[in-house]
């Protein structure tokens, strides 16, 4: 994470699952306070048990040294399925006047002056979880990894739950595929209103948003973002020099939104023609990597423009411009041919 995003943020705290102090930021170990009996019992806890035995620096876990990688397997486990509720606790007993929690994963970006006016529209004294939710069958289940907030008297009624039925939480997040679903039963018990926040909270980076996803209609583009996942060192640093520019230039004229955004950072971009660029699009690829695939009757039955897309850009070109592929740019690779897509 960039802590370019933090400046303007009052109060915040960073938790890992080891103590450290980097760069002068003290890291809270947010699983130091789990129960001797749940940390002895739980297999996820063992590598984690190990870690605290060792000096970081000197204690180097390779994938090949951990059984093959099943024991890496478990320690994501571990993060996945018990870091919300302990780091719930945790939040709560570092800030417990706050309205607002907010939880960032540390390559996701935060638009913090549209996250405020967000919050805003709502009472912290009543159960708000805000965040990304995916359906498993017909069920409807909270996604931290994009980033989420809980209202004040949500995260203490969770850390409530927590601290309470700690010894008989196991039960749950062995059984489940993600920790998503762990947090779906605390917030179940606890009955804490589940608001979708999408896309508001984006799955995508900044290059990789699909902006025609956004909606069909211009109110689509006015919609003000929240946070950016999967965001890269340089994107970090690309949005925060927009927000500032954008601040200096409009102070005071509303927030940022992916209009703004897409104006300002994309759009200029947008080429006919681009080396060296995945546009990251799905769908048909003309390659001769995709025409060695096909058995040569199947290549023989391609019409003419489709057998000979990957030869050239123009050519390329023409397939899309008659119609015979839907695509959205052009990839050059030049040990390959061509791409398209």
């Amino acid at each position: 994470m960039s802590l370019r995003i933090l400046r303007c943020v009052p109060n915040y705290v960073i938790y890992s699952d080891t103590e450290a102090t980097i760069e002068g930021l003290y890291i809270y170990d947010f699983l130091n306070q789990v129960n001797d009996t749940l940390r002895s019992t739980i297999f996820e806890f063992e590598l984690y048990n190990r870690l605290r035995t060792s000096a970081r620096p000197r204690q180097k876990y390779q994938a090949s040294q951990l059984d093959g990688g099943s024991e890496l397997a478990y320690a994501r486990r571990l993060h996945y399925q018990w870091k919300l509720l302990p780091m719930a606790e945790r939040a709560l007993q570092h800030r417990p006047q706050a309205k607002w929690f907010v939880f960032l994963e540390a390559d996701t970006y935060m638009v913090w002056q549209n996250v405020l006016e967000w919050l805003a529209r709502f009472n912290p004294e009543q159960a708000y979880y805000f965040g990304s939710v995916t359906y498993v069958s017909d069920d409807l289940f909270p996604s931290e990894n994009l980033g989420f907030a809980f209202s004040r008297h949500a995260i203490e009624e969770i850390a409530e739950y927590w601290r309470d039925y700690q010894t008989k939480w196991h039960q749950y997040p062995n059984k489940q595929w993600a920790g998503d679903i762990t947090i779906r039963h605390a917030l179940q018990r606890v009955r804490s209103s589940i608001v979708p926040t999408l896309p508001y909270l984006q799955v995508n980076s900044l290059a990789s948003i699909d902006w025609a996803a956004l909606g069909p209609n211009e109110q689509s583009g006015c919609l003000a973002p929240m946070t950016f996942h999967h965001m890269t060192e340089e994107e970090f640093t690309i949005v925060w020099k927009f927000e500032q520019e954008r601040l200096r230039r409009n102070s005071g004229i509303g927030p940022p939104t992916f209009r703004d955004l897409f104006k300002r950072l994309v759009y200029h971009q947008m080429k006919p023609k681009r080396a060296s660029w995945d546009n990251l699009s799905f769908g048909l690829e003309y390659s001769d990597r995709t025409m060695e695939r096909l058995l040569p009757d199947e290549r023989d039955r391609l019409p003419l423009a489709e057998q000979q897309a990957r030869l050239s850009f123009e050519k390329c070109r023409l397939a899309c411009e008659i119609g015979l592929a839907y695509a959205k740019g052009f990839i050059v690779f030049p040990e390959a041919g061509l791409v398209m897509r």
